[in-house]
């Protein structure tokens, strides 16, 4: 899970390895056009007929906060941003696998160097061969090339943001690592695990780099093989590291020259902007038909809408305070679309909180918080019909079919009679509007173990402010919990301080207690590069991105099978044990964006589900 974004803050870092991580989803615009093969729920505007060409210049907004600021395609914890791989990275470097097609989840083997992997050894040996692509210095993309990004992770691999010390993450889980031929390398793991899990989860990682370039500890020291040593790739790495924070020259640095994705960077400043040629060089399927991708950063979203008003923006967003403008932007020459990503929406419980612990280990409370949320009004009525459902782990939206049959229904319809009737049945009585627990202990009728006689059901819920629509959420959600003797009690705070609330209570030092529910917004995460969702990093004791705390040795074992188990079965297992066992109350996902594209902006695809942007596809036209 990269940093996406909280739709009003700045990008915060975003790894998967198991040390304390942060994720809101901070502003981007990964300005993917869309395609008529959109979510069912899209809206489009009428598109004047026009005639597409080659050249021109597409201006692409970027959201406030959310400018690329790391070009090294082995991005440390603190830049893993999707604004650095959406925004950049993946439009100068292919990575070996590519992710999304068009709207839909899944590898997209068009657009990824290596071909589908060759499975041997039992299952425990993968094989991939390399497409026969160029960098823009001439030289073949080889194997070399996936070897000196292997070595650099071996060696430096506390230093890659997306390491997982458990040994069952890459480089630890590989027993051998070969080049077999010019184009052909094999990752040997040291046990069989699920294949598909470590295309999507692990060999997604990889993004080859120029090693007859960039294998190299000085600017105007030679090329070598210092990278064959693992003394020798730490100085490598130290050094590219160090050009990397370096942004005022990324245009001018002759490494970041070398690339084999479908553009180059032509200009870039500090402040966000930044400008794309096409590279000529590109091997990929589709060569790029605009002769300039602008990449527009704004201090703020009015800012943006005031750009978009004025036609000055080729793609980019509505805020959603503005969404009533809706016939009048379209009106103006543009298309209004959805964008929705393999995300989902959902508030964190504090489970080690000791003011709620004993309330969030019973899971007729979990149910009650759960049957308090109408998604099909807040979707309807607050959302205006651009949201869709949350009931699992798994996005509903795109569909997929990693998604479970039983996590496409909502277990836990609205019903704040239903939930008014299992507190009173659990020894709960409303006392001056808030329910108290009249009759302590185990067993039916009683509360539950560790509630005393007199707590009361009372929920601090944090949610980062500046987003009309999720307060609203929220407040219709805090009155009809008031309704059956649950006080929720509501704090605005900026999106920058939610995210740093992103982590359990710690008692002894009082860190992090002050919230017993929290919201990221919505959607909270979005599964990149996790893109086999197991929620390992998520629902896992421990996991890098629990942030509520949760820990069930159940869960556990049914996420070690998804990494482990061939085939859907055990993905099944574990969404619907925790859809059952809620250690999250789900909320309905909201689009990452809304996108406003221009009617001018041709090559429409279907906005991608993991935030990237293709504009090897667009052209423009009258």
């Amino acid at each position: 899970m990269r940093t996406s974004r909280e739709k009003t803050g700045p990008p915060t870092a975003r790894s998967r390895h198991s040390r304390a991580l942060r994720l809101l989803l901070a502003g981007l615009l990964a300005g993917v056009v869309l395609a008529a093969c959109s979510s069912s729920s899209t809206k489009t505007g009428t598109s004047r007929v026009s005639t597409a060409h080659r050249g021109g210049t597409v201006t692409l907004a970027l959201q406030p906060g959310a400018t690329p600021n790391y070009i090294f395609p082995f991005v440390p914890t603190q830049d893993l941003t999707a604004a650095n791989f959406a925004n950049l990275l993946y439009l100068i470097y292919t990575p070996l696998y590519f992710f999304g097609n068009g709207a839909h989840t899944g590898i997209n083997y068009a657009l990824s160097l290596g071909n589908k992997p060759v499975v041997s050894n039992g299952g425990k040996t993968l094989t991939v061969t390399l497409k026969h692509y160029r960098w823009s210095n001439g030289q073949p993309v080889d194997a070399e090339d996936v070897a000196f990004f292997w070595q650099l992770l071996v060696a430096n691999k506390k230093q890659f943001g997306n390491y997982v010390p458990d040994g069952n993450h890459i480089p630890d889980n590989v027993s051998a690592f070969k080049v077999v031929n010019s184009h052909t390398v094999s990752f040997t793991f040291k046990r069989r695990y699920n294949v598909t899990w470590l295309i999507y989860n692990q060999l997604s990682l990889i993004i080859p780099m120029p090693a007859q370039a960039w294998d190299r500890t000085s600017m105007h020291g030679p090329v070598g093989n210092y990278a064959a040593t693992p003394t020798g790739a730490k100085k490598v790495w130290t050094f590219l590291n160090g050009q990397a924070e370096k942004l005022p020259d990324y245009a001018s640095n002759p490494l970041w020259k070398v690339v084999d994705g479908p553009f180059r960077l032509a200009s870039f400043s500090t402040d966000g902007e930044a400008t794309f040629t096409p590279n000529p060089s590109y091997s990929g399927p589709v060569k790029p038909r605009i002769a300039k991708l602008v990449e527009l950063p704004f201090t703020s979203a009015a800012a943006e809408y005031t750009s978009l008003r004025s036609g000055s923006i080729d793609y980019g967003y509505v805020p959603e305070n503005d969404l009533k403008n809706e016939a009048a932007i379209k009106a103006d020459g543009y298309r209004i679309v959805p964008w929705y990503v393999w995300g989902v929406a959902w508030n964190l419980l504090n489970w080690p909180n000791p003011r709620d612990a004993a309330l969030f280990k019973q899971l007729y409370i979990r149910q009650s918080l759960q049957q308090l949320v109408d998604q099909p009004s807040y979707i309807k009525d607050i959302w205006e019909g651009d949201a869709v459902p949350s009931y699992g782990p798994v996005p509903i939206v795109p569909s997929s079919s990693v998604t479970s049959p039983e996590e496409r229904h909502n277990l836990y319809p609205y019903d704040p009679r239903a939930v008014a009737r299992v507190l009173t049945s659990h020894g709960w009585r409303v006392v001056h509007g808030v329910a108290e627990c009249e009759r302590a202990g185990v067993g039916p009728g009683h509360c539950g173990a560790g509630i005393p006689v007199g707590k009361r059901l009372i929920f601090n819920l944090y949610y980062p402010s500046g987003i009309s629509q999720l307060q609203d959420e929220y407040e219709a959600y805090k009155s009809v919990a008031g309704s059956v003797g649950i006080d929720i009690v509501l704090h605005q705070v900026p999106s920058n301080s939610a995210a740093e609330l992103n982590s359990p209570c710690v008692a002894k030092s009082g860190k992090n207690c002050q919230w017993d529910l929290l919201s990221l917004g919505s959607p909270s995460i979005i599964y990149d590069p996790d893109n086999y969702p197991t929620g390992g990093v998520v629902f896992s004791c421990g996991g890098g991105f629990n942030g509520g705390g949760y820990c069930n040795e159940r869960a556990n074992s049914l996420i070690a099978a998804t990494h482990d188990e061939n085939g859907l079965g055990a993905m099944y297992a574990y969404e619907d044990f925790i859809e059952r066992q809620l250690p999250v109350t789900f909320f309905p996902t909201a689009p990452y964006q809304v996108s406003a594209i221009s009617d001018r902006l041709h090559g429409a695809r279907a906005q991608n589900p993991y935030v990237y942007i293709e504009p090897q596809y667009w052209s423009l036209g009258g």
